[in-house]
């Protein structure tokens, strides 16, 4: 409707339905004579079969976008109340026919609570870490504080497969609703070296007490769970919460990338920038340092460089309290099969350009959708895969290795012993040296070469 229907005089017009009490009938009465007014398009109702033709089409996933665009495509020579719908009419009518997805209630907060409480009564395996909404009491937590956990079924079954001795990655975003809520994601790397989400978990904090509560609810589900190494920022908090619920072992690896932009911007405070940039190089040469004497080597040049220059006096300080060099240093951390967060990074971005369509999301309940909707995508996707034997990014990137190993030339290859082979560059300047782990792949791998099975 165009504004209100009210009138400053008295229309004629009108339906009346009278009882007959002693006839249990119905008796209709109508008038059709408009009077007093004009009927314009503004105030008339869209009909009842195009409203149904609309819902219809958003029941089906089409775009309002495209609804409106294929309404005004198709305009005849009666211009009628529904060439002049907008997206509001739009949403008026997804919101009448229940086509709102996870919309329980106009208050995010209440439909938030009644999507918990009627995903928890379902009698199934309910989804549901933990929650707490604010205004609410929580075992250390504030009144104000709002927690929400996800873990479905097939994402504890991923953890326990894939979490184990092996990689867990941990790690939160913001920009996923208007609260500014952060969204924490658990992530496993599966027998395909794709990322796979095992728990989200939403809430307006990312410290220890709240990840405590997270990692115990995910124990008191699933069990104990022992990876060899936790990636994560540079943030201590995600690791601490983790070895405080699951007990010590496995090794802290920091991403990479997220190191990276911390020394950058810590040198940013270096007023020499001649000398700051020298430090960076140098840095990065350490980063990318797989022999380990080799790097203790450069370890020791570069902080002998730190130490006796007043300007990277605290940037020294700095490096020596918070880089442990095991937790960085690719030389120490080689068999871990993983550099960076860019499992969590890739995650974040499909879930904010991909399912939301890189638009603002204000709710709460949109968020829960979005997240169960690509779950259920990535079982399905994981079914493909196992069924289908779908090529992954990492197994096009091995067979592309074997077809360009198969061109270099005898004379740059020289065989040191049984395991080990150093290969020289086509111009002679660097020299790679290659070293057998072991004769052949696990037999559940999948990221193997098939036309070496290895």
């Amino acid at each position: 409707m165009n504004g209100s229907d009210k009138l400053d005089a008295y229309c004629t017009a009108s339906i009346v339905v009278c009882n007959q009490n002693l006839t249990n009938q119905q008796d209709v009465r109508i008038c059709k004579t408009h009077y007093g007014h004009q009927c314009t398009l503004g105030h008339t109702r869209v009909q009842y079969s195009q409203r149904q033709a609309i819902a219809g089409k958003l029941a089906q996933g089409v775009t309002k976008e495209h609804i409106l665009d294929s309404i005004r495509d198709n305009i005849g020579k009666r211009f009628e109340r529904i060439h002049i719908i907008t997206r509001k009419d739009i949403i008026n009518i997804e919101r009448s026919f229940g086509l709102q997805g996870n919309r329980r209630h106009d208050d995010d907060a209440t439909s938030v609570k009644l999507w918990v409480e009627e995903i928890n009564q379902n009698g199934n395996y309910s989804p549901v870490l933990l929650y707490k909404g604010q205004g609410q009491e929580g075992a250390n937590l504030q009144e104000r504080d709002f927690v929400l956990g996800i873990q479905t079924q097939q994402q504890g079954k991923m953890l326990k497969t894939f979490g184990n001795d092996r990689v867990v990655c941990i790690d939160a975003t913001h920009g996923t609703n208007g609260y500014d809520f952060s969204l924490i994601t658990i992530i496993v790397v599966d027998e395909f070296g794709e990322g796979y989400p095992v728990a989200w978990c939403l809430s307006n904090r990312t410290d220890f007490p709240l990840l405590a509560s997270l990692f115990e609810a995910i124990k008191n589900r699933i069990g104990v769970i022992m990876p060899n190494w936790i990636m994560t920022d540079d943030a201590d908090q995600f690791y601490s919460a983790w070895i405080e619920v699951f007990g010590r072992g496995p090794k802290k690896l920091l991403c990479t990338w997220h190191v990276d932009r911390a020394w950058r911007g810590h040198l940013n405070s270096v007023r020499d920038r001649e000398l700051a940039q020298s430090v960076y190089q140098n840095l990065r040469v350490l980063l990318e340092e797989t022999n380990v004497a080799q790097f203790e080597s450069l370890l020791m040049e570069t902080r002998k460089q730190l130490y006796s220059s007043t300007t990277t006096e605290d940037f020294f300080k700095y490096f020596e309290t918070y880089y442990v060099r095991d937790q960085w240093a690719l030389c120490y951390r080689k068999f871990s099969h993983i550099n960076t967060n860019m499992y969590v990074e890739a995650f974040h971005r499909v879930i904010k350009y991909l399912y939301l369509k890189g638009k603002t999301n204000k709710r709460i309940d949109k968020c829960i959708l979005v997240l169960m909707k690509y779950e259920r995508d990535k079982i399905f996707e994981r079914v493909s895969k196992l069924e289908k034997g779908k090529i992954s990014g990492r197994i096009a990137l091995i067979m592309k290795r074997h077809t360009t190993s198969k061109s270099i030339s005898k004379q740059h290859i020289n065989q040191v012993n049984d395991a080990t082979w150093t290969i020289t560059s086509e111009d002679f300047k660097q020299e790679y040296t290659v070293v057998k782990e072991q004769d052949s792949c696990m037999v559940n791998c999948a990221l193997r070469c098939h036309e070496c099975d290895t």
